[in-house]
């Protein structure tokens, strides 16, 4: 499995460690990897702290926040109507959110829970209805699996775009894990 390439990968959070995937997930989280995509804003220089936003990485943020417990995780969770709607203008310029729903294997226990956002996604052809079943998918699993984890916090995307304290949650959160953290909200 290709971690940097396949970022909707399956990871449950009490999984058997695949040597392979985790030393990947690793290069990761260290900063060792390099495309394109990861590169495409980055300046010249040598850094000390990151911050990796991945949006695909639901799917195994559980795993993360089990096997790398000293790192802080913010997970931000958006209106789906607005990401749906993100999404939507998004696709006219070229970008590409529909998801092979065939590709994803579905553990059985999973399946149960969520066969009907599954059933709907592989069934409808309207873009919307498909991405916002993706979204309740991705997020569910990733809610289910990092609720009460000591190193995650959770905040809504429409709070941090309008109330300064979160921002400052997110500050003290990371303080708490030993890192300097300066947040200076950009106005919207």
């Amino acid at each position: 499995v290709e971690v940097e390439h396949d970022r909707s990968i399956r990871i449950p959070m009490n999984a058997q460690p695949d040597p392979n995937v985790h030393l990947k997930i690793q290069r990761l989280l260290a900063g060792r990897i390099g495309s394109h995509w990861t590169d495409q804003e980055a300046r010249k220089g040598v850094y000390r702290r990151r911050l990796i936003k991945d949006v695909r990485a639901n799917l195994m943020l559980g795993y993360i926040a089990k096997h790398w417990p000293s790192i802080p995780i913010v997970f931000v969770l958006r209106d789906p109507a607005e990401v749906v709607s993100s999404q939507l203008r998004m696709a006219k310029s070229g970008w590409k959110f529909d998801w092979p729903v065939h590709a994803e294997p579905v553990r059985e226990h999973e399946g149960r829970r969520l066969s009907g956002w599954l059933s709907l996604l592989k069934e409808s052809d309207d873009p919307a209805v498909r991405l916002i079943n993706r979204w309740f998918y991705e997020t569910t699993i990733a809610l289910s699996e990092i609720v009460n984890k000591d190193n995650v916090i959770i905040i809504s995307y429409n709070k941090l775009i309008s109330d300064q304290n979160e921002w400052r949650s997110i500050s003290a959160f990371i303080h708490r894990y030993g890192m300097k953290c300066s947040i200076n909200p950009v106005a919207k």
